[in-house]
């Protein structure tokens, strides 16, 4: 069932709140928007660059990721849900617009986690997460919305919690994301797994969990996620 709760999205341009939207489980129409509205500024921007002879080298590691394909498979199953943040362009008028800031795909299956701290113990698996990429740096200066990665893992966080795992959360991270899930989430790095495409292994602690909050509107860029 589609749920959703009034959120708060930091302008980086203008260093201001403007309100925002997490969804639960969204319709897949909202889904396949994002997949469009994505992969156009991902196509524009690659042309822009070409035209200027830089290349195409832009952090777009996620774009072959199917989340209308994904978004069908949670809306089906008891164990895996789908997150979106979006916002609204000229609300209430004929020219409203909704658009995707970011994507979160988890399951809420018993995960085993590998820390010493809590080997063994059960977490969630964070499957996949992205901000759109007009808030990745490198794509704009500055991104056009900052803290979205960390309204969907502070999300996560909660669910974990209300399933009584304390906000133990595991993921495989892609190369560019590394380092934001280390020094902005406070995330452990276990190592490689060679099991999974030989990404790099994270979980949130305890600890690093409690500490999550509150979110700040600090100064540093919407790294992917």
């Amino acid at each position: 069932m589609t749920e959703s709760e009034d959120i708060e999205l930091w302008d980086n341009a203008r260093k201001v709140w403007e309100p925002g939207t997490l969804w639960r489980q969204p319709d897949t129409q909202l889904v396949l928007r994002a997949e469009e509205q994505w992969r156009g500024w991902m196509e524009g921007v690659a042309a822009i660059n070409v035209d200027r002879e830089l290349g195409v080298t832009l952090p777009f590691t996620y774009a072959h990721w199917p989340w209308g394909f994904i978004a069908v498979q949670a809306s089906r199953s008891l164990r895996e849900e789908v997150y979106a943040v979006t916002r609204t362009i000229n609300p209430g008028t004929d020219g409203q617009r909704v658009w995707v800031e970011g994507l979160m795909h988890l399951s809420t299956y018993e995960h085993a986690c590998r820390a010493e701290s809590h080997k063994g113990k059960p977490g969630i698996y964070l499957d996949l997460i992205a901000t759109a990429p007009w808030n990745l740096p490198g794509v704009l200066t500055p991104p056009r919305y900052q803290l979205v990665g960390k309204i969907l893992m502070r999300q996560a966080v909660d669910i974990s919690r209300d399933l009584g795992f304390k906000g133990r959360v595991g993921l495989h991270a892609l190369d560019d994301a590394a380092l934001w899930y280390e020094k902005k989430i406070g995330m452990v790095s276990l190592g490689r797994d060679p099991k999974k495409e030989n990404l790099e292994y994270f979980e949130l602690e305890e600890a690093a969990a409690e500490a999550f909050y509150p979110l700040e509107g600090d100064d540093d860029e919407e790294n992917p996620a």
